[in-house]
């Protein structure tokens, strides 16, 4: 199976090398929620001194695609039999945890409305102007990628919430997703939304994608339940005939 290529580059953004010879990769992306990844590397790795650096980065791509990338926000060191190195990578998603939204985002703090912060639209056009309004006070350098108004039309309302709760259900409601990468070049995050595409690879055996499987099948525990007050007199059967 294809391997992934690991990139690491430190706080300023200039690229140390690839992640050629880790004992163990474990990436976790996801759709809506932060990913993370941990890389196990041995003690004498020529890298593990950089991934302990603060502020380290590492990209990792599958194909030529981008899948997961942020900085290493943990460490373990684990010894002496079998010594090792891990470290946890956050998906820079992650910011849309860390930029909250403000009721009057463009006002001082002192000068807050008692009310929400209500935007009308697209849901990629709402979801930008969140978070270009309210980025600049997070402290994280953030663009925001041009915008092509897909998804639904949407109303949300914003009062001291982060941005992945505010957006968080319409964006699964859509099928879309909130996609953060960091360009080196400038050292800076973009931020975007994706829809759902296919996949570009077969699920299959043959192609070992599927590397194992368990199909199981049982009869249900039950098929009608009665239901209703504990202390009054009416109750309904529900019935479902369908597994019956």
């Amino acid at each position: 199976m294809d391997q992934p290529v690991l990139a690491v580059y430190d706080r300023a953004g200039v690229f140390h090398g690839w992640l050629r010879a880790p004992m163990q990769v474990r990436i976790q992306p996801r759709w809506i929620d932060v990913g993370t990844a941990e890389l196990t590397v041995t003690l004498t790795d020529p890298l593990a001194e950089v991934l302990r650096s603060p502020g380290t980065r590492v990209m990792c791509s599958l194909r030529g695609e981008h899948v997961l990338g942020g900085p290493v926000t943990a460490w373990r060191l684990t010894g002496p039999a079998d010594a090792h190195w891990a470290f946890t990578v956050t998906d820079d998603a992650y910011i849309a945890e860390q930029i909250y939204c403000a009721p009057s985002p463009s006002a001082p703090l002192t000068g807050q409305s008692t009310g929400s912060d209500t935007r009308n639209g697209k849901l990629e056009s709402v979801i930008k102007s969140l978070a270009a309004a309210n980025a600049p006070r997070s402290g994280i350098p953030v663009d925001i990628a041009v915008d092509k108004g897909r998804g639904p039309t949407v109303t949300l309302a914003a009062r001291w919430q982060p941005l992945s709760d505010v957006i968080g259900p319409s964006l699964r409601a859509a099928g879309m997703s909130l996609v953060v990468t960091w360009r080196p070049d400038v050292n800076r995050l973009l931020l975007d939304v994706a829809e759902a595409g296919t996949y570009p690879v077969q699920l299959s055996v043959e192609s070992k994608t599927i590397t194992a499987y368990d199909v199981s099948a049982a009869a249900p525990t039950a098929t009608r339940v009665v239901v209703g007050p504990g202390e009054g007199t009416s109750f309904q059967q529900i019935v479902n005939a369908t597994a019956e």
